[in-house]
């Protein structure tokens, strides 16, 4: 704290970004409050690039100065005036403090943690002969009341990641699909992973907002119903449409398939992932092992079947095909001795 200089000591096994917001955010609490500004030098974990005036702060330092309501100020790069205060103060608490570190054993980073807490009271306590009183009590007198209240919501670390989105109106975060708003299919859009939250944001504004999927959730989709366009307008967007005309030119039992995966759910986006799945099995099979495949599921009732069904019949029915490979026929040979000639 610049006016009283209260000073808070914390250790870390990195100086990664998890480790670092950490450290920054058992500093408000230590301090009971967040400060207006936040000063902080340009390590990655907070500045993305340096520059003299105009720096790039790293989107989830930002994010985290949001939270508590601070304003970050990065310090101009290789000008160490700019930060004497803590350097100074630092450089006092470590003479002051060394020799007590380096007489105790710690068997744990929370061993140690708890021993610098308790060294951080007394080096705050302790008076100051230039000005007759404490940090502490300067503190209390000068900077209290100037502190903001801290969120009582915890902040969460978070992953930042760009996605491209699907024609369905989803993304895929992991082996799980979310939801975005329709308008936005066209461009990429930056995603934060938390561990219970997955956040979507377009040009810096946030603009979905999904519980993300937990244990070993796997093609799960998380969609908000207000995100897709509206059916009578999906049904004739180009995509669905030229699924339909795709399966049409495989043969009537695939296009009576994949018209019942686009018009018979929910909304005709719902299962586009799985009907261009399944129409691009025509090019990895054939189209004819396809349509046999369709007619199988038709024939017993199946006409909203699973990408992995279609895949497991056209299978099937290549090992149950007859073999169309001409049989090998040797030609007499003077050079190879046949079985004949290992008999006594």
């Amino acid at each position: 704290m610049c006016f009283s200089q209260l000073f808070f000591p914390i250790a870390t096994l990195t100086e990664k970004q998890p480790d670092f917001l950490k450290a920054v955010s058992e500093s408000y609490k230590y301090f009971g409050g967040v400060p207006l500004t936040s000063a902080f030098d340009n390590a990655k974990a907070a500045v993305h690039r340096p520059h003299r005036y105009d720096p790039d702060i790293n989107r989830e330092f930002a994010h985290f100065c949001e939270h508590f309501g601070t304003a970050p100020l990065a310090m101009r790069p290789s000008k160490p005036k700019d930060k004497n205060l803590i350097e100074n103060s630092l450089g006092v608490f470590w003479r002051w403090a060394r020799q007590r570190i380096q007489e105790r054993t710690f068997h744990s980073l929370a061993d140690l943690n708890d021993y610098l807490l308790d060294l951080a009271d007394d080096f705050n306590n302790r008076i100051q002969r230039k000005y007759g009183v404490s940090r502490r009590e300067k503190f209390e007198a000068g900077e209290r009341d100037k502190l903001l209240e801290i969120p009582t919501a915890p902040y969460s670390v978070g992953e930042w990641k760009t996605a491209k989105p699907h024609p369905d109106c989803h993304i895929q975060v992991g082996k799980n699909f979310y939801s975005i708003p329709y308008h936005l299919r066209d461009r990429t859009v930056d995603v934060r992973i938390t561990g219970s939250l997955i956040e979507i944001y377009s040009n810096l504004e946030c603009v979905a907002r999904h519980i993300r999927g937990q244990g070993r959730t796997v093609g799960q989709y998380f969609t908000n119903e207000s995100h897709l366009p509206e059916a009578h307008r999906a049904l004739r967007e180009a995509t669905p449409s030229q699924a339909i005309e795709q399966a049409k030119d495989v043969g009537e039992a695939t296009e009576q398939v994949v018209r019942s995966l686009i018009e018979g759910s929910r909304h005709p986006l719902m299962y586009l992932r799985r009907t261009q799945g399944i129409l691009r099995l025509a090019k990895r099979y054939s189209p004819k092992a396809l349509e046999r495949a369709c007619q199988k599921l038709i024939s017993i009732g199946s006409s909203s079947p699973r990408l992995a069904d279609v895949e497991a019949i056209i299978k099937t029915d290549a090992g149950t095909e007859p073999s169309n490979i001409i049989p090998i026929k040797r030609q007499p040979n003077p050079f190879l001795r046949g079985q004949e000639s290992w008999r006594l």
